[in-house]
């Protein structure tokens, strides 16, 4: 008898007490406007350093008002990333799933950023598999280290000021 009173109160506050929740519109959502315009990077063979090709892609798509940009895997599958590559508003990148991102730099850097450098807010973006069941890797095995003690990790995103984007398929 006492547990069906305690759950009769509770109910009844519950009732009494309860906030309604008002849900955001769908534009605080990734929700993308997605541009016609589409580049496909296949990675050169011989290069120690592929954040300059992605960049420029990523800069081409923003100049063109946004877009896809689909980066296939090549004979070797390995992007070597060594500097940071900035995301920009309306840009969506599709990554073949045999893509590896790795970076021999013995610095603390991330893969992407999104935000981190741009006094406005970024928004809709994505970076998703152009495989849905199947992903790209970030890879930080056999990385060299990094002055002692003073890296701590390796990150694959560094994020800041973003509204309405996706960063994974599903």
């Amino acid at each position: 008898m006492k547990k069906v009173v305690s759950v009769i109160v509770f109910v009844i506050a519950n009732s009494l007490f309860s906030q309604s929740v008002t849900i955001p519109k769908d534009q605080s959502f990734y929700n993308p406007d997605i541009k016609s315009y589409h580049r496909t990077i296949k990675k050169p063979n011989h290069s120690n350093n592929h954040s300059q090709l992605i960049q420029d892609a990523i800069d081409e798509i923003e100049q063109k008002e946004g877009g896809i940009l689909t980066i296939e895997a090549g004979n070797n599958n390995v992007y070597i990333i060594n500097e940071e590559i900035k995301i920009k508003s309306n840009v969506h990148i599709k990554v073949n799933p045999n893509v590896i991102f790795k970076s021999t730099s013995p610095r603390k850097i991330a893969f992407f950023s999104a935000g981190k450098y741009e006094p406005q807010r970024v928004t809709n973006f994505s970076l998703t598999s152009t495989d849905a069941k199947k992903y790209f890797t970030f890879d930080f095995l056999n990385r060299p280290a990094g002055k002692k003690n003073y890296y701590k990790s390796f990150n694959p995103w560094w994020c800041s000021k973003l509204q309405g984007f996706k960063l994974h398929n599903q």
